[in-house]
C-alpha cells in the first residue's frame, strides 16, 4: 500500500461499509431469533423456569441452583511471603600480614606480604582485591577489608 492516499481511502470505506451491513444482520438475526423463557407455576408454590435456545431445546434452570448457591465470592487472602534467610557474609581471613612501614615526609609505604610471598609496596589509597590502605603510620598500617577496618601491626596478626 506504498502511496496512492486515494486508494487508502477507498479501501478503508469500502472496509468500514461492509463492517457496517455485517453488524445491521447480526442485528436483524437476533432481532428475529429471541430466546425465549417460560414459566410454570406448580401446585407446591414452585416455579420452574425453562430457557429455549436458538436450537429450541429446553433448559430446566431449577437443575442449575445447585451451581448458583456455590459461593463464588470469597475473600482475598495472599499468603504470607516465604521467609527467606539472609546470611551474614563473613569476610575470609585476610590474605596479607604487614612486614614493614617507610614513613619519610614525602613518601609513606607499607610492606605487604601475601600468601604466595610477594611483597608488595603499597601507600595511602593503594587497593589490593578487597584490600583498601587507609592510613600508614610508624609500624602500624590501617586497612578497609570489604569495608571494614582493620588495623595490622609488625610483628602481630590483624585486628577488626
Amino acid at each position: 500500500m506504498n502511496g496512492n492516499p486515494r486508494r487508502l481511502r477507498l479501501l478503508l470505506n469500502v472496509a468500514g461499509a461492509l463492517g457496517a451491513v455485517i453488524g445491521i444482520a447480526a442485528i436483524a438475526w437476533v432481532a428475529n431469533n429471541p430466546p425465549t423463557t417460560s414459566t410454570t407455576d406448580h401446585a407446591d408454590k414452585t416455579k420452574t423456569h425453562t430457557f429455549r435456545d436458538s436450537t429450541d431445546h429446553a433448559i430446566d434452570l431449577n437443575a442449575m441452583q445447585r451451581i448458583w448457591d456455590l459461593p463464588l465470592r470469597k475473600p482475598l487472602y495472599d499468603p504470607p511471603p516465604p521467609v527467606v534467610e539472609v546470611k551474614k557474609f563473613v569476610p575470609p581471613p585476610l590474605p596479607v600480614r604487614l612486614t614493614g612501614t617507610i614513613v619519610e615526609p614525602g613518601q609513606t609505604l607499607a610492606m605487604l606480604k601475601h600468601q604466595n610471598g610477594k611483597v608488595e609496596f603499597c601507600n595511602i589509597g593503594h587497593k589490593v582485591g578487597e584490600i583498601e590502605v587507609v592510613e600508614i603510620t610508624d609500624g602500624q598500617v590501617k586497612l578497609l577489608y570489604y569495608g571494614k577496618p582493620v588495623t595490622l601491626t609488625l610483628g602481630k596478626e590483624g585486628k577488626g
